[in-house]
């Protein structure tokens, strides 16, 4: 079981979107293409139509530069989330939980040194999305307590 959540309110299997060198140089493969077609081609249409493609590709460059850090990732062997309060990634192994309680929009993982990490699910946005995540935890917590 392997569960990323971005703050971008969807839940993925195994696959990190992150800006790609690729992604940079397809954008500027695109971009250099409709340049030369601009020039090549006079007119208003190819004009309009490279403006509108040049735009659409810097648009999406620019989305996945600004794109939000991981929130929560539950897998196996660790439950990582980004700390809102210290702008951190704080990484929490099973062995180290004592138990997880699930409130409405939290959630709170009781580790063995007696310390409480508190993840807040409001900005997950759908309630699908928190059932998801505490299923997930809740599955965990199953393991946990077998072992």
């Amino acid at each position: 079981m392997q569960v990323h959540l971005s703050k971008q309110n969807s839940i993925t299997t195994t696959r990190n979107r992150n800006l790609s060198s690729t992604s940079i140089l397809m954008g500027i493969f695109v971009i250099t293409v409709t340049l030369s077609a601009m020039v090549l081609i006079p007119g208003y249409w190819s004009f309009g139509t490279g403006v509108l493609v040049i735009c659409l590709t810097l648009k999406y460059l620019i989305a996945s530069v600004n794109r939000k850090p991981l929130l929560l990732e539950i897998t196996d062997d660790k439950i990582s989330y980004l700390s809102e309060e210290r702008n951190e990634l704080v990484t929490i192994r099973p062995e180290e939980i004592r138990s997880i309680a699930h409130k409405f929009c939290e959630l709170q993982i009781h580790t063995k040194d007696n310390r409480v990490y508190n993840i807040n699910l409001l900005n997950t946005g759908s309630e699908q999305t928190r059932w998801e995540i505490k299923e997930h935890t809740r599955m965990l917590i199953e393991r946990i307590q077998h072992n």
